[in-house]
């Protein structure tokens, strides 16, 4: 690690010291550009916002070729995404430490997704593709008192690009790269009087990376295909409508983790990005949403509604057994229809006022529709899970300022939840007589309710040190409500095993600062979260357990920095640093007696890092030159909250600790002075790293074999842009 934040500052110093006598003081295009954010549900500067947050706009997602969120990650601080399978139908962002896969019906993220203000639902729902992009931002730490869910670890949101009045503007994208990867978008604005209409469409399909040595075929491919079709309606100088609605279908395969390891039937495959099964990874998904915004002016006040309606239907087929034995037979079905509705009413004040203030209401009702089926030579185990959430909250958020330079940030939120396990249910069929029914046997779970009503607070200060320098405090309360652990079971269930509330408080400090005329950008957040019955799920077999950690904690450190060393060029760097242990998890595995108290949170990198170098010089009497550089860094992690406390009885050192990853990518492309056409080189994984992105101890038919699965390898590709409009 210490060698790779040397060659970080070496990069840095280099580059500084090379562009410096460059440098134009007087040049209009000189200055940072400015990032506007609606962190608060109204648009302003990302300086101005007391919260740790990274924001991307339009533009920069763009330049950078960025289409997929999993991409923005690696240039987060104190973000990342583990990747057991490769499936985007499972999903896992962990944001300061805090997973937030559901995997499990009963389960909740601990981190939101928005998409123009409609929460996106399950942690799947993160796989938005980002086309037609407005802005993103990804918000650390609680966020109850802003948006429409509760949240403990943080929330995503996504603003896509709204049709535009008296605008006729068309583009389309094209790339192609390694595997044969093939994608598109195009877009198309129509102006029409008082209304104006956006069309968006995009694809992608590639050949896999990974080698099935049994038969030849290729997993870890990519196909899906979708667009979304938005309509904009003024109706009067106070009233505009917004209606819009979006749709993508996936058919692709994942892929498997590799055997590093094998247990008493698993068959070691050549290395990495190889495997060796008899079932295919086949992963298909319907997602597609309907939401209308209504904007209302109450004089210098806005009135805004928000209705959504979102559906989520995937299936994922998965070889436990990691093999081709036929006597080790376990393959797996994961079935998920999941829907919800929700309505959101939020008052903003305007901006300049001494009191600034947003207040809202909201209302989320979700069904979820469960299946899986574990089939072994013996018989298969089905499994049914019905479940359906309502969330009601209030919730208020203001700036109120007290002397020059001063201001208190209070809020509150009242969230009253409700929940039914509707159905939870598990039926054998037998193959083999004398086998399956001994361990798996039938049952029917009684129905049950869970009822809480919780109120959560934040207090703190915002101080402007400077001109352009301003630094806070903040402590902020975030609560996720309990739930069941509705999932394969060998023994009889009647009361479904359950867990309870999460709560953190929160406690940041941080200073932001434009220095150097706008040139220099540092932003800096010190915290501690303090967690009581922390959610923790984890992989036993062939279910999932979540069970309550008593006590944990992380605390840690984000800084972000951006420097516009010349017109040409603006350098870029991010660190984030987390302590996360469990203070209190006695009873941590299921049957054993291990005590996971000190031991590191799962999933959580002690260390994220990255630096950036955008370039974008002119080409004399023609056009631009633009150029991205990235080099990104995650520190290890365990894959388990026993930490390698089972090494021993496993037989390998550090069998579930993830290695470090690290990825350096490139890109240089020209556009013309029209910037009607751009085109880009790139390369992706630079070094042709294996970069480990996550690792599995199996325990169903192959006892103790350890998996591990990895990003990509090298990835080279062009893209073409283009992009007109004839009012430009």
């Amino acid at each position: 690690m210490t060698k790779y934040l040397s060659r970080l500052l070496t990069l840095g110093t280099l580059l500084t010291s090379s562009v410096v006598a460059a440098v134009e003081p007087d040049s209009d295009n000189n200055q940072l550009e400015e990032i506007v954010v609606v962190a608060r549900q109204r648009a302003e500067p990302l300086q101005a916002v007391p919260v740790s947050a990274t924001a991307f706009t339009g533009s920069m997602l763009s330049s950078r070729g960025i289409t997929d969120i999993k991409e923005v990650l690696t240039v987060t601080p104190n973000v990342s995404e583990p990747d057991l399978t490769g499936a985007s139908n499972n999903v896992d962002i962990v944001i300061r430490g805090i997973s937030t896969n559901t995997r499990n019906a009963g389960f909740e993220s601990g981190a939101g997704v928005y998409v123009d203000g409609v929460y996106a639902g399950r942690s799947n729902g993160v796989t938005v593709p980002l086309v037609g992009i407005d802005g993103l931002e990804v918000l650390r730490g609680p966020q109850g008192t802003n948006f429409g869910k509760n949240t403990t670890a943080g929330a995503i949101n996504i603003r896509t690009i709204q049709p535009k009045r008296d605008v006729l503007e068309s583009g389309g994208e094209l790339e192609y790269a390694s595997f044969a990867d093939k994608s598109g978008n195009a877009f198309v604005n129509l102006p029409l009087g008082n209304a104006a209409v956006r069309a968006t469409v995009f694809g992608r399909k590639s050949n896999g990376y990974v080698l099935n040595v049994a038969d030849g075929d290729h997993y870890a491919n990519q196909g899906f295909y979708g667009g979304r079709l938005q309509t904009k309606l003024w109706l009067g100088e106070r009233l505009d409508l917004t209606l819009s609605g979006d749709y993508r279908r996936d058919d692709h395969d994942a892929n498997y983790p590799e055997i590093i390891k094998p247990g008493s039937v698993g068959t070691l495959v050549p290395g990495p990005y190889t495997e060796s099964v008899d079932y295919r990874p086949l992963e298909t998904g319907v997602r597609w949403g309907l939401n209308a915004t209504l904007n209302y002016a109450l004089g210098d006040y806005t009135l805004t509604s928000i209705t959504g309606y979102r559906a989520n239907e995937t299936t994922d087929h998965a070889d436990n057994d990691n093999s081709t034995n036929p006597a080790a037979t376990a393959h797996v079905i994961f079935y998920d229809n999941v829907k919800h509705s929700s309505e959101e009413i939020r008052l903003a004040s305007p901006n300049n006022g001494p009191i600034t203030f947003v207040a809202g209401g909201y209302f989320l009702d979700m069904k979820i529709d469960s299946f899986r089926r574990a089939g072994f030579s013996q018989g298969d185990i089905d499994l049914h899970v019905n479940v359906h959430n309502q969330n009601r909250a209030l919730y208020f958020d203001s700036q109120i300022g007290l002397v020059d330079r001063l201001k208190l940030d209070a809020g509150i939120r009242y969230t009253s939840e409700t929940k039914h396990l509707e159905g939870f249910n598990q039926t054998v069929t037998v193959r083999t007589p004398g086998g399956l029914p001994a361990y798996f046997p039938d049952f029917a779970a009684h129905p049950d309710r869970l009822e809480t009503n919780t109120v959560t607070p934040k207090a703190g200060l915002s101080f402007e040190l400077a001109p352009d320098i301003n630094t806070y405090f903040t402590f902020s309360r975030g609560y996720k409500s309990g739930g069941w652990n509705p999932d394969f079971s060998t023994a009889v269930v009647t009361n479904t095993q359950k867990f309870s509330d999460e709560k953190v408080d929160n406690y940041e400090v941080g200073i932001k600062s434009l220095l150097l005329d706008h040139r220099l950008r540092v932003n800096v957040a010190v915290f501690n979260m303090d967690f009581t019955n922390q959610q923790v799920q984890q992989q036993t077999g062939i279910r999932f357990d979540i069970t309550n950690a008593g006590k944990s904690r992380i605390r840690g450190v984000e800084s972000e920095l951006a420097f516009k060393a010349a017109d040409f060029l603006t350098l870029g760097g991010a660190l984030g640093y987390i302590d996360a242990k469990y203070l209190e998890y006695p009873g941590c595995v299921a049957g054993s007696p291990i005590d996971c108290s000190g031991n590191r949170l799962i999933n959580a990198p002690k260390l994220t890092a990255s630096a950036t170098l955008d370039l974008s010089a002119p080409l004399p009497s023609w056009g631009r030159v633009l150029g991205h550089f990235e080099d990104s860094y995650r520190s290890n992690y365990y894959a388990a909250v026993y930490n390698g406390e089972l090494d021993s009885t496993i037989g390998v050192a550090n069998a579930l600790l993830v290695r470090p990853y690290q990825d350096l990518s490139a890109s240089i492309g020209v556009t013309p002075n029209s910037e009607n056409w751009r085109i880009t080189f790139f390369v992706n994984n630079l070094l042709n790293r294996v970069n480990e992105a996550g690792r599995y101890l199996e325990n169903v038919v192959d006892f103790d074999a350890i998996s591990a699965n990895y990003y990509p390898p090298r990835v080279f590709g062009v893209r073409f842009e283009t992009h007109f409009s004839p009012s430009r």
